[in-house]
């Protein structure tokens, strides 16, 4: 798949017409025309994602060419302190992924310039696809799924030298990387962080931890540190349990924002946020164990277990804070949403000791 500067970036829901997704699908497939399109769905979150059902023309169905997808873009939505994070998903498919083979929508068309990004991408609402939501937990044999997807993409970049500042990766930002960390910094403001605390999500909240600002941001420089104490590899970036999906092919994820990042910043943050309170205590080290067996019979060394134990604590502070703040900049999820995300970081922190690991590193 090549990015072709001739077409044009979308800034408007009527741009997405029959002669843009012509143009989209012509770069590999010469005759083709898109007679018809229409806009059958509209999700919005950070980004706007658009469903459209398109009727080709012979050359089209010959091909056998989608009759429906997802166009994703910012659309005008967001100001520019979120440009890093769509430039970052746009180069995600077009680079990396489409080299992997890893359970994720088939990516059509990924283009950008300017900070403004699009991605045409394969629509999965198949019969034969369930689709994970914020709200329902997931079971063990689907966390299973998705941490093998993990550990898959994990384990083909562990500490390679692609990812270093000079590597044909470092385009790629850090995990808690300047505009990522000026995103955490923004949210723990006092007046801020404080508005939040009032919330249902915040309410919920033990005060033991939440209470201190000033001691989260300290928290979360301690452990922006500590990140790069740890070999480096890929990460998804966002596993949350809206980003998950089950199909014939086993779980999968989508929503990509890739990170060079430590393994723990992709499995601390999603066992911890899409397990039930409950199912997380009494699952998340027979998963967490699952995860490190996947990385050896993949052919890396893994670390301990006790190191990874220790790891996955103190990484409990980037969930904990972003789902407390979700919503910042926009409103991505309803309060419910926000609520049992926050919640489920919030117990995680309170039973491991989420500060204490990270202030006295034991």
């Amino acid at each position: 798949m090549l990015y072709q500067d001739r077409i044009p970036i979308p800034m408007t829901f009527g741009e997405v017409n029959a002669e843009w997704i012509t143009a989209v699908f012509a770069q590999h497939h010469p005759g083709i025309c898109a007679q018809t399109v229409a806009q059958v769905d509209e999700m919005i979150g950070a980004c706007v994602k658009l469903r459209i059902a398109i009727d080709w023309n012979a050359a089209g169905r010959s091909a056998a060419l989608p009759s429906t997808v997802i166009v994703k873009g910012n659309f005008g939505r967001q100001g520019p302190e979120l440009d890093f994070m769509f430039e970052d998903e746009m180069r995600s498919y077009r680079d990396v992924l489409s080299q992997m083979n890893l359970n994720v929508p088939a990516c059509y068309h990924a283009g950008g310039r300017g900070g403004r990004t699009i991605l045409v991408l394969e629509d999965l609402a198949t019969p034969d696809c369930t689709f994970g939501t914020v709200a329902r937990p997931l079971s063990f044999t689907e966390a299973t799924l998705v941490l093998d997807q993990l550990a898959a993409l994990h384990a083909r970049y562990w500490d390679d030298s692609e990812l270093a500042d000079h590597g044909s990766l470092a385009w790629i930002s850090q995990s808690l990387s300047t505009d990522h960390f000026a995103f955490i910094c923004r949210i723990l403001e006092p007046d801020r962080w404080r508005h939040y605390l009032e919330l249902p999500r915040g309410v919920a909240a033990p005060r033991a931890t939440a209470g201190d600002p000033a001691r989260l941001l300290s928290a979360f420089l301690a452990q922006q540190a500590f990140h790069r104490t740890a070999p480096q590899t890929l990460c998804h970036g966002d596993a949350h349990g809206a980003n998950n999906y089950f199909n014939r092919n086993g779980g999968g994820l989508f929503d990509w924002a890739l990170r060079r990042a430590p393994w723990f910043y992709d499995i601390s943050y999603f066992i911890a946020g899409t397990l039930d309170v409950v199912d997380r205590r009494n699952w998340e080290w027979a998963l967490l164990q699952y995860y490190l067996g996947r990385l050896k019979a993949l052919g890396v060394t893994p670390p301990s277990f006790e190191e990874a134990v220790y790891a996955y604590r103190r990484e409990l502070i980037y969930g904990y804070v972003l789902m407390i703040g979700n919503g910042e900049i926009d409103a991505y999820w309803n309060e419910a949403a926000n609520t049992a995300a926050a919640t489920r970081f919030a117990m995680a922190a309170e039973d491991h000791a989420m500060l204490a690991a990270i202030e006295s590193g034991e």
